[in-house]
């Protein structure tokens, strides 16, 4: 696997942070993408539906999306609003 875009989530993912989040994503290009979920302490509906369409995007495309070290507050609002399915790396995983 080549180089990977890294993208740092805020740590609210909702209505304010959707644009600034779509403008990294778009600029991820074609390339796997790491998105770091460590400091998100929120996940509102807009922005998960954001990520839940970048990750059909990416798989679509063949590439590799997935989520570094999520917190306990991503963990618990993605599946409170559905799950995602992209693969996660925990603290201490090998990239």
């Amino acid at each position: 696997m080549g180089e990977m875009a890294d993208i740092y989530l805020p740590a609210r993912l909702d209505l304010q942070s959707a644009a600034s989040l779509k403008t990294a994503l778009s600029a991820a290009g074609r390339q796997p993408v790491r998105l770091d979920a460590s400091g998100v302490e929120w996940v509102g509906g807009l922005g998960f539906q954001l990520l839940a369409a970048a990750a059909e995007k990416w798989r679509a495309e063949g590439q590799l999306m997935r989520v570094d070290t999520p917190s306990e507050a991503f963990l618990r609002g993605v599946a409170r609003l559905g799950g995602l399915d992209l693969p996660t790396a925990m603290a201490g995983d090998e990239a």
